[in-house]
């Protein structure tokens, strides 16, 4: 029964990948990270980091400004670890996002590909991101986090639906 929920659940999620191919995969890389941390927490996290973009790599700052997960939420859930903490998130620029996933700059027809190959990676337990900049972007939260909680910042908790059985 499980595995049946599993397919079902695999072909709206492809269903849904084909009627938003034609936006990119940057696109729906962003629309993705929305549904990630709650609007308060990201709201919280762009408070903290100065409504400016953190993203500690050279590049053409520009875009719109999001908040990243550092550890993306479909990799930490494969480890069972919830990905929604304020040291998880730094805000970044669009233009940041695309060092870190080249791969989202593909046309419409190759996101099915894409999106396939990231999936093998995450079967196996690898990154499907560029890691370079996680350590130190992982260190930028951390530093941000502790001395905005010295000026007594707190980070929105959010209560957690539980699973049904």
């Amino acid at each position: 029964m499980a595995k049946r929920v599993e397919t079902s659940s695999r072909s709206k999620e492809n269903s849904l990948l084909r009627k938003l191919a034609p936006m990119g995969l940057l696109t729906i890389s962003v629309l993705v990270s929305l549904s990630a941390y709650s609007e308060k927490q990201r709201a919280s996290i762009k408070e903290r980091d100065g409504s400016s973009c953190q993203f500690p790599g050279e590049h053409d700052c520009g875009g719109k400004l999001i908040v990243h997960q550092i550890i993306p939420p479909k990799y930490a859930k494969r480890f069972d670890i919830d990905p929604d903490f304020a040291e998880n998130g730094l805000t970044i620029c669009t233009n940041a996002q695309k060092l870190i996933y080249p791969d989202s700059q593909v046309p419409p027809e190759e996101i099915p590909a894409v999106t396939k190959a990231r999936s093998i990676k995450l079967n196996q337990r690898k990154p499907y991101w560029n890691t370079v900049f996680d350590r130190s972007m992982g260190a930028m939260a951390v530093k941000k986090t502790q001395q905005a909680k010295t000026e007594g910042w707190e980070f929105p908790i959010v209560k957690k639906r539980k699973k049904s059985e």
